[in-house]
């Protein structure tokens, strides 16, 4: 995850430069913020100057950041406010979502040459959506043979948020998580040919943001972090 984390550290640089590394919880400590590396890593092979691409559910915009600094012209559609991070950016265009509408997009057919989705397929439920709707309709604005990246969707046989549950050392977990085979249904009646799926980040990353400052912020001990984290997810792949 090298090319992955040296995107952390090139995205951790950009936003302090914008003046809002503190409105993104995920650039908290390259530790936290690395939980993205594969992600980063992945993307960074498919995105190529020019582009037009869709952030899904933005969020406040750290994905949108990456996809920018990557040549793309991307939208962001989310039903938060616009994310501060992207404020000014000529090639970031925030599109605001409708409670009212929920399963649809304001968006033509064959709007986007690549869609992205990060940690919002498994919340869709939450506002009145549901998974085959919001991947029917991000499977028709994407052009044909583009591609559809999806990361952070929960896996049904992650160890980390039930035993911090058990243990009450969080108070937040998803209340919905996949298998393998689920998303494999879901990707199909959506017309999509899955060509890659996977695991990554064995441990946990969010609670390093509880570390003392002079830990959290070094990049010695995230490549220690990451080096480990790659070791056991090897060994352990569930």
């Amino acid at each position: 995850m090298s090319a992955g984390f040296d995107l952390v550290v090139r995205l951790d640089a950009e936003a302090q430069r914008r003046g809002a590394l503190a409105c993104v919880a995920q650039f908290d400590n390259p530790g936290t913020h690395s939980q993205y590396g594969t992600p980063y890593e992945l993307t960074a092979g498919v995105v190529k100057p020019g582009m037009r691409v869709l952030d899904w559910g933005c969020g406040n915009g750290h994905f949108s950041l990456l996809l920018e600094t990557l040549g793309a012209a991307v939208t962001g559609f989310s039903f938060e406010p616009r994310p501060c991070l992207l404020e000014g950016s000529p090639d970031f265009t925030f599109v605001p979502g409708r409670e009212t509408e929920p399963r649809t997009l304001p968006f033509a057919d064959n709007s986007f040459d690549g869609v992205f989705s990060v940690g919002v397929l498994e919340h869709v439920w939450e506002t009145g959506g549901d998974e085959p709707s919001s991947l029917a309709e991000l499977s028709r604005v994407l052009k044909p043979g583009g591609a559809f990246l999806t990361f952070h969707f929960p896996s049904s046989r992650g160890w980390t948020e039930p035993a911090f549950r058990l243990l009450g050392l969080t108070q937040y977990y998803h209340r919905r998580r996949y298998s393998a085979s689920r998303i494999r249904e879901l990707w199909a009646d959506a017309g999509f040919d899955i060509v890659r799926m996977g695991t990554y980040n064995f441990l946990p990353r969010n609670q390093l943001r509880s570390l003392p400052h002079a830990v959290r912020s070094s990049r010695t001990i995230a490549r220690l972090y990451n080096g480990i984290d790659r070791m056991l997810g090897g060994l352990l792949p569930w």
